[in-house]
């Protein structure tokens, strides 16, 4: 499933908004980690300026991606059914479990926005803009991490 991730300042989670299906569009789940494949990050720079014009915040940034796993509580199960969740092989044969975790924290870059400092999402050790990349995970406890970050998308 295609989705969108953002951070939810009102609770401290990450919520989960459909791009597809008959709930497109509305925020499914709220996450305390969200492990999304082939991540494209998005700002929209009319959202930002916003921002900075009246030193408020609104999503205006997030992470496009294909829901590979995720633990938190959705917000209506009945509604649109169950999300994916648990160790499973995603579309293209990874498994997130412990080793991926373990992974990503060798591997994985930490990746950061700030609309008062940066017009995109960013490498936090290099400032240097990120576009997508292979896998990215939000976590509460992990933090934010991307594997294979490149500055324009070289999976599409």
């Amino acid at each position: 499933m295609r989705v969108e991730v953002y951070r939810n300042l009102h609770n401290g989670k990450y919520s989960i908004r459909a791009l597809e299906g008959p709930n497109r569009g509305l925020v499914v789940a709220h996450a305390d980690e969200v492990w999304l494949d082939l991540p494209e990050f998005k700002v929209s720079q009319a959202g930002r300026e916003r921002v900075l014009r009246q030193r408020k915040k609104y999503v205006h940034a997030v992470v496009r991606g294909t829901l590979a796993n995720w633990s938190g509580r959705e917000t209506n199960p009945y509604k649109h059914g169950p999300l994916p969740v648990g160790d499973h092989s995603d579309c293209m044969g990874m498994v997130h479990h412990e080793q991926d975790a373990e992974n990503m924290q060798r591997e994985g870059f930490d990746f950061t926005y700030n609309p008062y400092k940066f017009a995109s999402f960013v490498l936090k050790d290099h400032c240097e803009a990120i576009g997508s990349g292979l896998c990215a995970v939000m976590s509460n406890h992990l933090g934010c991490r991307v594997l294979d970050p490149c500055s324009r998308n070289k999976y599409a």
